[in-house]
């Protein structure tokens, strides 16, 4: 409840704190780990990038197939330009893609090539 009164006051500072001691409290409350993972970025993407990675690692082990955490995962690792990490979270994401729906595997190889412009050098498993 604290870290959300402070993150309405924009003290991401004490945001993160509050979170990260709700995270000691409570390792495997989903909410709570994307929520610290969040605002870790937004106070500093580079520097915060491990305990990001590990965050959302945390929570796909308990939610292997979690494709929201999936995605932010490999946002993160383009952003922050964790070449090999964007290369496994794709290919997991590719074998999860092959259960989707035709539109949906469309709109992904669409942006398969988009990344793959982005990354040519990655080794990333594009389909295109």
């Amino acid at each position: 409840m604290a870290g959300i009164i402070e993150s309405r006051k924009g003290n991401i500072q004490t945001t993160i704190e509050h979170l990260q001691k709700a995270a000691r409290l409570d390792p495997k409350n989903l909410k709570i780990l994307y929520a610290l993972a969040e605002k870790l970025e937004q106070e500093a993407p580079q520097k915060n990038a491990t305990q990001i990675k590990e965050l959302f690692e945390n929570i796909l082990e308990q939610y292997p197939n979690n494709l929201p955490v999936l995605l932010e995962k490999i946002r993160t690792a383009g952003k922050c330009d964790k070449k090999t990490r964007l290369k496994k979270s794709l290919q997991k994401l590719d074998k999860l893609s092959e259960n989707w729906p035709d539109q949906m595997q469309k709109q992904y190889r669409e942006q398969q090539a988009g990344i793959a412009t982005q990354y040519p050098h990655s080794g990333a498993p594009f389909s295109t």
